[in-house]
């Protein structure tokens, strides 16, 4: 029998299981390496899809919280109803969602989301501890959908009606930008649209008529431009600043009043308005000659907030701010060849089309548009869009120098002149989107 110190020397010499051991060791370790990688690869799965319903969820708060008259219960219900409509697809089925959460400030236009993520661990089951992790991803979403006012002035001058499917054209494409700016945003007071044609004059109706012009004593209700340091400005009518009339003034052969009133700011959310308004536009007719500077100068007023205590309602401007997009859309197919005061009514025929010409359509035309611009600059006023449409070379040039090139378009048929409204459409409510 060995002695017990031969014993002791077997025993430390002796190697059998020790693979055994070191395999427990290597599995233990390889199982925790392996646990991480699984629970790492889950957590970062979930909180992407989780953070992806989040980011949506936010920004369709954001849009409903730029709603006019939404309350705060819809902007959270908004959030809410999103992010469980994105639970189906987000593919995270042992993942426990809960208290979910929309917080938002309608002055700063910022909506923060968040929810409570459980999601079962592998590291948690080995170690015995918590088997679930626990964490809480957010979303901020900052969107300001800027509100648009737009005023879309229209030539209906008797050369648009040589021949007369030159004013089906315009109808049609007029109509089509309508149907494009609410498509883009038919929220309650996102879109305002004004209609303003004009021939030698332009029809103010009855009630407003008594508000702007000289004198009651008239034969239609069109007015002409006014005299004064007010000529070519956007001042509220008062005394001093009111609109000559056919009752005070000599009448050019080419004068006429249109049969179509102004139609004012029109909300385009609401379907009753906007089909009123696309009636208004199919009911154009034409006559006469072309004091564009006029139609100009009342789809200037049509947008001012300056003129607010003349509108009523939903038609009244809203202020000059970042938030609000201004636009003036000047349309014509001829040369402004018609102008009254100051020394307008006495140009002769030369004359008349000249914009070099001080008090020509032309000559007061730029210089509408230059104030119109320069409010623009300084002030977050109105922008100058203008389409000549089978116009002149001349008509063109002055268009050009109006907008500036980037802003004017030009058209040769019905399918051009659609599409002319229609990009000016879509640039203007691609803007209104900022995020």
């Amino acid at each position: 029998m060995p002695s017990r110190n031969v014993q002791l020397r077997n025993f430390g010499s002796d190697q059998s299981g020790a693979v055994a051991i070191i395999f427990g060791l290597c599995f233990v370790v390889l199982s925790l390496v392996l646990g991480l990688a699984v629970d790492s690869a889950r957590i970062s799965n979930a909180t992407t899809r989780v953070q992806a319903a989040l980011d949506a969820a936010a920004l369709a708060a954001a849009k409903k919280m730029n709603v006019e008259d939404s309350t705060p219960h819809e902007i959270r219900e908004a959030a809410r109803t999103f992010f469980e409509g994105q639970i189906p697809t987000m593919n995270v089925n042992d993942a426990e969602l809960s208290n979910f959460n929309a917080t938002f400030d309608r002055e700063e236009g910022t909506v923060i989301t968040k929810v409570d993520v459980s999601l079962p661990t592998i590291m948690g089951a080995i170690a015995q501890g918590d088997p679930r992790l626990r964490f809480t991803p957010k979303s901020s979403s900052t969107f300001k959908s800027k509100k648009i006012e737009i005023a879309l002035v229209l030539d209906v001058t008797g050369s648009m009606c040589s021949p007369c499917t030159k004013l089906e054209d315009l109808k049609a494409a007029a109509k089509q930008m309508v149907d494009t700016l609410y498509a883009k945003n038919p929220d309650p007071g996102a879109i305002k649209v004004s209609l303003i044609p004009y021939s030698a004059s332009v029809n103010v109706g009855g009630s407003l008529f008594s508000e702007v012009a000289v004198t009651e004593d008239a034969v239609d209700h069109c007015v002409m431009e006014r005299e004064g340091i007010n000529m070519h400005t956007n001042a509220v009518p008062a005394n001093g600043s009111l609109f000559e009339t056919t009752g005070n003034t000599p009448i050019r052969p080419g004068y006429s009043c249109p049969d179509s009133e102004i139609v004012p700011l029109t909300d385009l959310s609401d379907a009753s308005d906007r089909n009123t308004f696309k009636s208004a536009i199919d009911n154009l007719t034409t006559g006469g000659w072309t004091a564009g500077h006029l139609g100009l100068a009342w789809g200037w007023y049509s947008i001012s907030p300056e003129w607010s205590s003349i509108w009523s309602g939903d038609s009244i401007p809203r202020p000059y701010k970042e938030e609000v997009i201004k636009a003036v859309i000047l349309m014509t197919d001829g040369e402004f060849n018609t102008s009254y005061w100051d020394n307008g009514i006495n140009l002769v025929d030369a004359q008349r089309t000249d914009p070099l010409i001080v008090d020509s359509s032309g000559y007061q035309a730029l210089q509408l548009c230059g104030k119109i611009k320069d409010r623009a600059v300084e002030e977050h006023g109105p922008d100058v869009f203008t389409i000549s449409f089978q116009a002149p070379p001349e008509a063109d040039a002055l268009m050009q120098e109006c907008a500036g090139a980037s802003n004017a378009f030009t058209a040769d048929n019905r399918d051009t002149l659609i599409q002319s409204f229609t990009d000016i459409a879509e640039r203007l409510t691609n803007l209104s989107l900022t995020q």
